[in-house]
C-alpha cells in the first residue's frame, strides 16, 4: 500500500489533468445538430446490462469499487448534475459540464448500399463484396449484442480460439480442461482433458479439426498438443515443450501450421516441428539483451512464415527471423512506445494484422499502440488507443474485421473497448464481465461473430443483432476516469528501487511499479528508505 501518510481521499483528487484529458480526446466531439440530440440520448436493450444490480454488487470490489460509488445516477436522467472524479475539482464549470459525446460517422452507408445491390445499380457489387464491407463497417461494431452463453467449464476462461473453418471453437480454463464448442448451437462438443496441471493460458487449433488438432500453453510450463479424432475422442496427447516456468504464449508459423513457437516466464524461445517430433530452443532473452527476462506474447507474421515477434515485461517488441537465428541471436527491428510510467513498461500482447502491416500491441496501463511493420529499427508507434485499464492480468488485444478495421481489448473494469484504428477513436464500450476483467476475446474468421472470456467461467457470444445503440456519455466519461484513477494508483503503490530476480538468477535494478503474478513477489523488493518511513517517493510524480 502507499504508507502510513496522505488521505486517500486527497489522492484521488490529485489526478493529473492532462492525462485524464488526453483519454477524454479518444472520444469523438462532433458538433450538435440540435440541443436536444445530446440530451435525450435512447438506451437500447443491449444498454439495460450497465444498471444491473450484479454490476454495482460486483465481488470484485478492488476494481469496480470506484464506479459504484461514483455512479450513483440514472441513466435516462440527464437533468442530474455531474459528478467529476478530479483532477478538475478546482473548476466548478467542469464539476457540471457533461461530455458531448458522439459516434463517429460511418463512411459505408449500408442503407444506400443495399438498396444499390438490390436495383442492380453497381455490378460489382456482388454478394461477398457487401458482406464484407457490412462486417468491416461501423454499424456492426455500434449493433453488437450479447447473444449466447456457453457453460461447461469451472473456472476463469483464459484463451479462445476459432478453427480456421469457423464451425468449431476452443476455450480454455483455470479448470484444466478443454471445451469444443458448436457455438452455433451454443452447446459443448466435446470436452477435452488438456494434459496439464496448472491453469491454461492459451489454446490454438492447429488446422480444422479433421486433420489436425489443438496445441495449448499453461501455468505448469508445459506446451501440449491434442489431437481430436472427428468422433470426438482423443487420438494423441502429448507435451512438446516444458519452460522452466509458466508458459505463456504458443503461435502457428504461417503456411506451415505443423510448426510451434511457444514462449514463456522463463524468457526462451522454442520452436517445435510436429511432424518430426522434434523441439529445439531458439535462443533466450538473456542471449538478446544480456539479462532474462519474462516473455509474455509471441506472434507469427501472417503471410511471412520467417519472421516473428516477442513481447513480455519490456517496452521493446521485437522481431526476428527464424532464418537467421543463430547461437548468439539478434533482434531484426526493434520498436518501442517511450513510458511515461514503468508500469507502462510491459507488453502483456502483441498481434499482427491480417495482412501483417501492421502490429498491435497492449502495454500494461491504459494504453495499446500501433506499429507499422515496415518501418525500420527503433520505430514508434503510429497509432495509440486510451481508456482501457490492463493490470490485474495478462490479457489479449485483438483486431475486428475483416481487414482489421477495428481495435478491441478487454479491461479490468470489465468491459470490452472498441477503437477505429485508423481515428483512434472510441466507438464502443460493451459490459463483458459482471465481475470485472476481459482475459480473452477473438472474432469470427468468416462472420461478424465475438468471443470473449474472463472471470466469470463461462464464453459469451456477441453479434451485431441488435439496434443502434447509443451510449450515454456521461457514463463512459467515469468509467475512462475511474480507470484512470486505478493507473494512477498503481502507479504509487507499487513504485520501490530493488532488485529483479530473473530466471537465470542474474539481477537488475529498475524501478517496479508492476507486479506480474508468480514473476515479482513484494518479498524479493528490498524496500527503500522513504518507503519504510511511511512516505512517498522522492521522485512520485503523476505520469
Amino acid at each position: 500500500m502507499i504508507g502510513n501518510g496522505g488521505d486517500s481521499s486527497e489522492n484521488e483528487s490529485e489526478i493529473n489533468e492532462d492525462e485524464l484529458q488526453r483519454l477524454l480526446n479518444c472520444y469523438p466531439n462532433q458538433e450538435q445538430e440540435n440541443a436536444e440530440s445530446s440530451d435525450n440520448l435512447s438506451v437500447t436493450a443491449s444498454e439495460m446490462s450497465f444498471l444491473s444490480e450484479s454490476f454495482w454488487s460486483s465481488d470484485d470490489n478492488d476494481d469496480n469499487g470506484d464506479i459504484e460509488s461514483d455512479m450513483s445516477f440514472s441513466l435516462w436522467d440527464d437533468s442530474v448534475e455531474l459528478e467529476v472524479l478530479a483532477p478538475h475539482a478546482e473548476s466548478e464549470s467542469s464539476e457540471q459540464e457533461a461530455v458531448q459525446w458522439e459516434y463517429p460517422r460511418s463512411n459505408w452507408n449500408v442503407w444506400r448500399a443495399w438498396k444499390e445491390r438490390q436495383n442492380g445499380l453497381k455490378a460489382n457489387m456482388s454478394s461477398d463484396w457487401y458482406g464484407y464491407k457490412a462486417m468491416g463497417s461501423l454499424h456492426f461494431v455500434r449493433r453488437l449484442t450479447a447473444m449466447n452463453t456457453l457453460e461447461a467449464h469451472e473456472g476463469c476462461v483464459n484463451c479462445l480460439s476459432f478453427d480456421p473453418t469457423g464451425r468449431l471453437l476452443v476455450s480454455g480454463s483455470d479448470d484444466c480442461r478443454l471445451v469444443l464448442w458448436d457455438w452455433a448451437l451454443g452447446k459443448p462438443s466435446v470436452t477435452v482433458p488438456s494434459g496439464h496441471t496448472h491453469n491454461i493460458f492459451q489454446a490454438k487449433f492447429t488446422s480444422g479439426l479433421d486433420d489436425g488438432g489443438i496445441v495449448t500453453s499453461a501455468y505448469d510450463g508445459q506446451v501440449r498438443y491434442v489431437k481430436v479424432a472427428p468422433d470426438g475422442s482423443v487420438s494423441i496427447s502429448k507435451r512438446l515443450v516444458l519452460h522452466e516456468e509458466a508458459a505463456h504464449s504458443v503461435c502457428m508459423v504461417s503456411h506451415n501450421p505443423n510448426v510451434i513457437l511457444s514462449c514463456g516466464s522463463d524468457g526462451y524461445v522454442f520452436e517445435t516441428d510436429l511432424r518430426e517430433d522434434e523441439t529445439k530452443r531458439l535462443f533466450c532473452t538473456s542471449d538478446v539483451h544480456g539479462i532474462s527476462y519474462p516473455l509474455y506474447s509471441i506472434a507469427a507474421h501472417p503471410r511471412k512464415p520467417e519472421e516473428f515477434a516477442i513481447a513480455g515485461l519490456s517496452n521493446y517488441v521485437l522481431f526476428f527471423d527464424r532464418r537467421r537465428i543463430s547461437d548468439s541471436p539478434c533482434a531484426e527491428r526493434r520498436y518501442r512506445q517511450e513510458a511515461e510510467a514503468e508500469s507502462d513498461n510491459i507488453v502483456t500482447s502483441i498481434v499482427y494484422s491480417h495482412d501483417g502491416l501492421e502490429l498491435l500491441a497492449s502495454y500494461s496501463g491504459l494504453s495499446a499502440h500501433l506499429f507499422d511493420t515496415s518501418h525500420s529499427d527503433y520505430a514508434s508507434p503510429i497509432k495509440s488507443y486510451f481508456g482501457y485499464r490492463n493490470f490485474q492480468t495478462v490479457k489479449g488485444i485483438n483486431f475486428y474485421g475483416p481487414s482489421s478495421e477495428f481495435i478491441m481489448s478487454g479491461s479490468d473494469c470489465g468491459h470490452i473497448f472498441f477503437w477505429d484504428k485508423n481515428s483512434e477513436k472510441l466507438v464502443n464500450v460493451l459490459l463483458g464481465e459482471e465481475r470485472g476483467v476481459v482475459n480473452a476475446l477473438v472474432s469470427h474468421p468468416h462472420c461478424s461473430v465475438l468471443a470473449t472470456g474472463g472471470l466469470e467461467p463461462v464464453v459469451k457470444l456477441w453479434a451485431p443483432v441488435g439496434g443502434m445503440a447509443n451510449m450515454n456519455a456521461r457514463y463512459v466519461q467515469r468509467v475512462l476516469r475511474s480507470n484512470a484513477r486505478h493507473r494512477y494508483r498503481r502507479n504509487i503503490m507499487f513504485t520501490a528501487r530493488g532488485q529483479i530476480p530473473s530466471a537465470t538468477g542474474a539481477t537488475a535494478e529498475r524501478v517496479v511499479r508492476f507486479r506480474p503474478p508468480a514473476i515479482i513477489r513484494e518479498e524479493d523488493i528490498e524496500a527503500p528508505e522513504w518507503r519504510q518511513n511511511g512516505d512517498f517517493p522522492p521522485e512520485c510524480h503523476m505520469s
